[in-house]
């Protein structure tokens, strides 16, 4: 910020410079206070949009996967083809039967739940691995019921040792024109690192408003005390004057 004149030239004195240079400070002050928070408003819609677009995206490959799973599954020529595609995934595939017992489980399952791998056949789903007290728990009970497709169900899952992690669960009722209802394929995504994520990043914005809060508090307490500096200085001035005069 800079101070001229352009009708003539003038010599400035103390008292004026000092009153410019406080000026010039509030002025500053005030445009990176408003460029700080644009900044930080700019930033936390970034990231709400990131995590909606990888939900997202999330949702929709999982429902992508489940319905070529359940086709890949409906003809046994194809089933080495479908394990050996349902290992590689890093989330937990199950073929559950019409009365909740599981047919078949990929590798991620059986880490998921704390068992060996290929152990989980025959084990009633609902009854070992599901909490009751799950969020949508009553919802993925009629789906089955109902034998309909659902998706992006929260509900928790029970680990062999006892303990638990949320999950995000999609299911396939896998139907063929000729028999009917064939099995479900419920496809269930660990959401423990997300939540820590979503934590983390909560915390991140609460850090960042309480760091703008405080830097704004700082900028009008300075902004004070500037005014009182500049009055504290003429006073001085003021009095050194009159002591030079004899006053």
């Amino acid at each position: 910020i800079g101070f001229d004149a352009v009708s003539e030239h003038r010599q400035w004195n103390s008292d004026t410079e000092l009153l410019l240079q406080n000026a010039s400070i509030m002025i500053t002050n005030a445009l990176q206070r408003k460029e700080y928070e644009t900044k930080l408003f700019k930033y936390r819609n970034h990231l709400e949009s990131l995590i909606q677009e990888r939900t997202a995206d999330l949702e929709a490959s999982n429902r992508a996967l489940n319905h070529s799973f359940g086709l890949l599954a409906r003809q046994n020529q194809e089933l080495l083809k479908f394990k050996t595609i349902a290992d590689q995934v890093n989330y937990a595939i199950l073929i559950i039967t019409d009365d909740g017992a599981i047919n078949y489980s990929n590798y991620k399952a059986c880490e998921s739940f704390g068992y060996p791998a290929s152990s989980l056949s025959g084990i009633h789903f609902f009854d070992k691995f599901v909490d009751k007290e799950s969020k949508d728990y009553s919802k993925l009970v009629n789906a089955f019921s109902l034998r309909q497709e659902v998706a992006s169900l929260e509900i928790t899952i029970v680990k062999s040792d006892g303990r638990k992690y949320p999950a995000l669960t999609n299911v396939s009722a896998i139907q063929d024109k000729e028999s009917g209802f064939q099995f479900f394929v419920v496809s269930i995504t660990d959401l423990t690192q997300r939540r820590k994520e979503e934590k983390e990043l909560r915390q991140s914005e609460k850090l960042r408003s309480l760091g703008t809060l405080a830097g704004g508090v700082a900028h009008d307490f300075n902004n004070i005390l500037q005014i009182v500096q500049v009055y504290a200085e003429l006073l001085s001035l003021s009095l050194c004057d009159r002591q030079q005069f004899g006053e």
